[in-house]
């Protein structure tokens, strides 16, 4: 019961708050994101999010949970973000799209904190601005906790990818991914 009220009186609040007050959204939205939200879920820019059906952001009982939130930004007319069916964010997880995309494709689950951006989104300074590339994750990929996928990384499907990776360049075969930068840490034989 203990539970119950604190998740009715604290956590629900809160919802509100993010997503009537701080999100600012005004680009082309597909699906319901709201439906499997039980952490505060910010989306904005002007791009377009496709979130398809059973796509859960927050977990209850995982850390970050009353403290954190979840952030969700195509942040320009031209940007892409495309959530496959059944996909679960833990809680505090950030997908920005400046312009190429970020796909993601049916049965995933992402630990707390991740990230997935598409770009680096400003120029150091004395250099130019390195273009963005699309993100691809494919079906059935594990992710751990505060992992970072950035620009131009496609991952097959049934990969998985330890906790506090950085994953700066494509898997094109079911494997085991760790570090920073990422390697293959071993295949996985799926057969």
């Amino acid at each position: 019961m203990k539970d119950f009220l604190a998740y009715r009186l604290v956590q629900w609040p809160r919802i509100l708050l993010y997503r009537y007050l701080l999100s600012d959204f005004t680009g082309d939205m597909h699906g319901d994101a709201y439906a499997g939200v039980s952490q505060p879920l910010i989306i904005r820019g002007q791009g377009r999010v496709e979130i398809a059906e059973n796509v859960k952001f927050g977990y209850k009982k995982s850390p970050y949970f009353y403290s954190g939130s979840c952030y969700v930004e195509a942040r320009h007319s031209g940007a892409r973000i495309s959530v496959g069916r059944d996909v679960h964010f833990n809680n505090s997880c950030a997908l920005i799209s400046a312009d190429d995309g970020i796909e993601i494709g049916d049965h995933c689950v992402f630990g707390v904190g991740c990230s997935i951006m598409d770009n680096d989104f400003h120029a150091v300074p004395g250099q130019a601005a390195a273009k963005g590339k699309a993100v691809k994750i494919g079906r059935h990929v594990f992710v751990g906790s505060h992992v970072s996928i950035l620009k131009g990384v496609e991952i097959a499907d049934h990969c998985v990818i330890a906790n506090g990776a950085v994953v700066t360049r494509s898997f094109k075969t079911p494997c085991v991914i760790a570090g920073n930068p990422a390697k293959k840490v071993r295949d996985l034989d799926l057969g």
